[in-house]
């Protein structure tokens, strides 16, 4: 299992980096996460979907105020099989950012997929 933020808040405090105890103590802050969705998206390059998507899920927990963060998550979702999640958050971000076209377009590419593809 991957560690979400969550998971990350209920570690021991021993068992956390100290880089992890900084983003814990500032979260949630509009600057934190984008080291994160870099690091998703060269997980998302060599096709390492799982390890993708935790770091999209940690990104956006540090700063949800950030939503391409919950749209790259959805995208590696997608990648690894997972439609109904991938859309769940899309329309959660739409909801909130209704001309986010980044969101949109994934949206629109996956509707017109049926399950499985």
């Amino acid at each position: 299992m991957t560690a979400s933020g969550t998971e990350m808040t209920r570690r021991r405090k021993s068992e956390l980096t100290p880089e992890e105890e900084r983003e814990n103590a500032l979260r949630p802050d509009r600057r934190l996460g984008y080291d994160r969705d870099q690091l998703g998206g060269y997980f998302m390059d060599r096709e390492a979907y799982a390890l993708a998507e935790s770091q999209f899920r940690r990104a956006s927990w540090l700063n949800p105020y950030e939503p391409k963060f919950k749209v790259h998550q959805a995208w590696a979702r997608s990648r690894m099989g997972d439609r109904e999640g991938a859309l769940q958050l899309l329309d959660d971000v739409l909801r909130d950012h209704p001309n986010h076209a980044e969101a949109a377009e994934l949206r629109r590419r996956l509707v017109g997929h049926p399950a499985g593809s």
